[in-house]
């Protein structure tokens, strides 16, 4: 069976979500923290398009492939900074909040480090993630996929 093509069933309502992306991407946080995020997510989702287009767009903003490879264990990894670590360790709540509440403590922490509205926008970079993913994961039957390097 094909997949059907939400951008052809439903424009304006991919358009949004296009747009949503857009404002966080100038929303005024950092563009290599939105990736890392972005990747994070994805990586949690098991979304491997979204893996390969937030690693490699993470790498075009000057990641390090080190930095990349050690996102999926940042806990252990000397490597991010510490907004960086509050960061996603945020948006790991944020993402897993429908299986137990984002925690008070965190709450707090996350307050030291970014203000009120980069809170938001943080968690906001979160949830556009989690839907593109699921896009993604629902419509689309990927095929082979180019090299990392190639454009």
């Amino acid at each position: 069976m094909n997949s059907l093509d939400p951008y052809a069933v439903s424009p304006k309502e991919m358009q949004e979500l296009i747009s949503l992306q857009a404002f966080l991407d100038s929303s005024g946080l950092d563009e290599s923290l939105i990736e890392l995020l972005r990747l994070n997510v994805s990586r949690l989702n098991g979304c491997t398009h979204g893996v390969r287009r937030h690693s490699r767009r993470a790498w075009l903003l000057g990641e390090s492939s080190a930095r990349l490879a050690a996102l999926a264990a940042w806990r252990g990894s000397a490597l991010f900074t510490e907004q960086e670590r509050v960061a996603l360790e945020w948006s790991e709540a944020v993402m897993f909040a429908s299986r137990s509440r984002v925690p008070d403590p965190l709450q707090l922490i996350v307050r030291e480090s970014f203000t009120d509205m980069e809170i938001v926008r943080l968690t906001l970079v979160v949830a556009a993630m989690i839907a593109w993913n699921h896009v993604e994961l629902t419509f689309s039957h990927p095929g082979p996929q180019p090299p990392f390097d190639a454009a």
